[in-house]
């Protein structure tokens, strides 16, 4: 079922999508369900999975996939999709599982040059390369605290290639906007990793539920509303 606010465009009067996934290029629903597939509602194409566990439980809305270090989850994505020249969003739900410790995530969006794929590093670069990971105590979720178990997050990151920015959100609170020189390639096979981290002391430790990815740039009352979306899609 298709969900809309009441709010409209202040510059197009057109309705703005109160559910974000509406506008996704990419939904990956993973709390539906457990298996060894990972399939997108929009194209129906399948993820690689790569180390991460299902895992069931309330608290996560069902299933989700628990990383343990190295582990990653692949997505791959139309190469048609990308026109190096609108906006890019990411959003991904997850939660944390064990008390006490901070989280971290990591995702990137990369060319076919599977090298240049390195989850240790988690930045933007001019290889076409977009990610964020999240720390209790530095770096880009500066001040966001340790993440706590049973809790659902839902954190977002945007490029702009117009403007070269780059936003990331945690839970609806801005965590960072950086700039960059880069730009999302368009034209050439890409995927979306995202996992955790090797050993050391800032991994994400948690459950990812839900995995989103779109390619239309959006408006500013359009990114309220990816911000204001509740962490597990319904």
């Amino acid at each position: 079922m298709t969900h809309f606010n009441l709010w409209r465009d202040l510059t197009t009067g057109d309705p703005i999508y109160r559910n974000m996934a509406d506008r996704a290029d990419y939904h990956w629903k993973i709390d539906e369900g457990s298996g060894g597939t990972i399939t997108c509602s929009v194209t129906g194409e399948v993820g690689t999975i790569n180390g991460a566990s299902w895992v069931s439980g309330d608290w996560i809305g069902g299933y989700g996939l628990e990383f343990a270090a190295g582990d990653w989850v692949q997505f791959d994505l139309d190469s048609t999709a990308f026109g190096g020249e609108e906006q890019m969003w990411v959003s991904v739900a997850f939660t944390d599982y064990e008390p006490n410790n901070r989280g971290i995530l990591a995702s990137v969006v990369d060319t076919s040059d599977s090298d240049r794929w390195n989850l240790e590093t988690g930045s933007w670069d001019q290889d076409g390369r977009i990610g964020w990971w999240m720390s209790g105590d530095n770096n880009i979720t500066s001040g966001a605290g340790s993440v706590s178990a049973d809790t659902q997050y839902h954190t977002i990151g945007i490029h702009d290639n117009l403007n070269d920015n780059r936003e990331i959100m945690l839970n609806d609170q801005s965590m960072n906007t950086t700039t960059s020189s880069g730009t999302v390639p368009g034209g050439e096979p890409t995927t979306f990793k995202i996992g955790r981290r090797g050993s050391g002391s800032r991994e994400f430790v948690g459950v990812i539920g839900e995995v989103m990815i779109g390619f239309t740039g959006l408006t500013r009352d359009e990114k309220t509303a990816l911000y204001d979306r509740q962490p597990f899609s319904q």
